[in-house]
């Protein structure tokens, strides 16, 4: 990520990890809290140094079946459902791309590539604001209720703390 502090601590159940960014003109605090039921991700202090406005893709795959609306702006698709706890509302797509892979390994040049791809991310704007979301594999979009009812509670998510209280891990 560009710069010296990274780390992360886990009890061999529960764990986060954190780092700071700060790579090609682009600055952010970014922590992920990895819980039972799945990943929080938060991000503060998101900067730009040319004032570009800035992207988070949380999911970018090959579409595989229906994209669902969730309460509250989240999204459910090929068994995983993203609920934002903070900041931008979240966007998605679902669109066919093609390319070809020779940007990522040289021997595949020319090798065409085309699929239908689903992509969720958050649009930060020029001015970004702190941002939090789940990612929570193996839910249902009618489990979500009860999943929000018990959600993590983000405690602070700042310059200076990312702080997350989990409320239930059975």
């Amino acid at each position: 990520g560009g710069s010296d502090f990274a780390g992360g601590v886990s009890d061999g159940r529960l764990g986060v990890f954190a780092f700071r960014q700060a790579a090609r003109g682009v600055s952010a605090l970014r922590a992920w809290f990895c819980l039972d039921e799945g990943v929080v991700a938060v991000g503060a202090d998101l900067r730009s140094v040319d004032q570009a406005p800035l992207r988070t893709t949380r999911d970018q795959r090959r579409a595989d079946g229906p994209v669902t609306p969730l309460p509250g702006g989240g999204v459910h698709h090929a068994g995983v459902c993203w609920v934002p706890l903070q900041g931008p509302a979240p966007v998605h797509a679902v669109e066919d791309r093609a390319g070809d892979w020779s940007p990522v390994n040289r021997n595949l040049a020319g090798l065409p590539a085309s699929a239908r791809v689903f992509t969720a991310w958050l649009e930060h704007g020029p001015s970004p604001a702190a941002f939090a979301y789940a990612c929570l594999p193996g839910f249902a979009p009618d489990e979500m209720p009860a999943w929000l009812a018990r959600a993590p509670r983000l405690l602070r998510n700042d310059s200076t703390v990312q702080a997350l209280a989990a409320r239930d891990h059975t």
